[in-house]
């Protein structure tokens, strides 16, 4: 299961959910209250960083594969290749105005990106904000 976690915003911090092309998120005022939010609702989406990560326990995990398999050389290879992942820091503005803070791993970051960019709504596509500096 594939994860947002919500720094700041509109919505209550914390890990939500990520079930298909929706994200699971928490009112900031009604504590219990849960509310879908379609990827496709995103009308505004800056990348702010991106970084590799590398999960220690996934790595021991590869590694000991690795050692099973192909001996010292499979271990070095396992805890090498092992564990890493991509997170994308972003922000988001929703349709309706409201916006968050979030890290999602880089392949949820693509699927938002790819629901946001079909969005059909008003007849105008979303406006993806670059960070680089130019004039137009």
């Amino acid at each position: 299961m594939s994860h947002i976690e919500v720094h700041a915003g509109d919505f209550r911090t914390g890990k939500r959910l990520v079930l298909g092309d929706r994200v699971i998120m928490r009112s900031k005022e009604n504590w219990l209250s849960e509310e879908a939010v379609s990827f496709s609702t995103i009308a505004v989406i800056e990348q702010v960083t991106e970084e590799n990560s590398k999960s220690i326990t996934s790595a021991l995990g590869m590694g000991a594969a690795g050692v099973v398999l192909l001996g010292p050389i499979g271990l070095l290879a396992g805890l090498l290749l092992g564990g890493s992942k991509t997170n994308v820091t972003f922000l988001a503005r929703l349709s309706d105005g409201r916006r968050f803070l979030g890290t999602a791993p880089h392949r949820v970051y693509v699927k938002i990106l790819a629901a946001s960019a079909l969005q059909t709504d008003a007849g105008t596509a979303p406006y993806l904000a670059s960070s680089g500096g130019g004039s137009a």
